[in-house]
């Protein structure tokens, strides 16, 4: 796994060997640092939800598997994007998640970075 800094302080990207990447929003130094004092709160997350009209708090995401069975996450702070031009095609969504003081995205296209570097 590597990790790189991209675009600003705040803004990190996690490489999965072949599987993927995530980018972080976070205040931290390094997106896994377990200093408290550094972490984005859940009030300052959902306050932000709040004013942000594109983004949605649903505190789940769901999935249809390749074997037809639903697949159901929770996390309190799990929010989605919803101008998004990708949302329900091939049940995409612009998931953000709220994880260890930091904010989360999967796999996200250009778009979804361009959303996540507005957030940051």
């Amino acid at each position: 796994m590597n990790l790189l800094r991209i675009f600003s302080r705040y803004l990190t990207l996690k490489i999965h060997n072949g599987m993927g990447y995530e980018l972080h929003i976070t205040r931290k130094d390094n997106w896994f640092d377990e200093d408290g004092s550094l972490q984005i709160s859940i009030d300052e997350w959902c306050q932000l939800l709040s004013d942000d009209k594109e983004m949605r708090l649903d505190g789940f995401a769901e999935a249809i598997a390749s074997n037809g069975e639903t697949v159901r996450v929770e996390c309190k702070g799990l929010s989605v994007w919803t101008k998004y031009s990708g949302n329900w095609q091939e049940g995409n969504y612009a998931w953000f998640d709220y994880s260890n003081g930091s904010l989360v995205c999967n796999n996200p296209d250009y778009e979804i970075i361009n959303k996540i570097l507005d957030v940051a």
